[in-house]
């Protein structure tokens, strides 16, 4: 998941990304994703990150990227809503 749309577009020019979608959250999420979250090159985020529960923020400039790998089961209660971007 990306904070920025231009970022993620660059995606659907690779095989196996087919559409962009945006998540409208719900209040409270960025708190509880913030809670459980490690930071992309720091000691805590080293292997094994996501099988403790966690997810991991990389800054990828110009954009905040969150990774979930297997922690989808965390994440997916706080979307509120999803869209396709055309």
């Amino acid at each position: 998941m990306s904070s920025e749309a231009a970022y993620s577009r660059k995606y659907l020019l690779k095989k196996g990304y087919d559409v962009l979608v945006e998540m409208e959250m719900k209040p409270g999420a960025l708190e509880a994703i913030e809670e459980n979250a490690v930071y992309h090159r720091t000691i805590e985020a080293a292997k094994g990150w996501a099988s403790r529960g966690k997810f991991m923020w990389k800054y990828e400039d110009p954009a905040w990227n969150l990774g979930t790998q297997q922690n989808v089961d965390m994440f997916n209660p706080w979307i509120k809503s999803v869209k396709i971007i055309p």
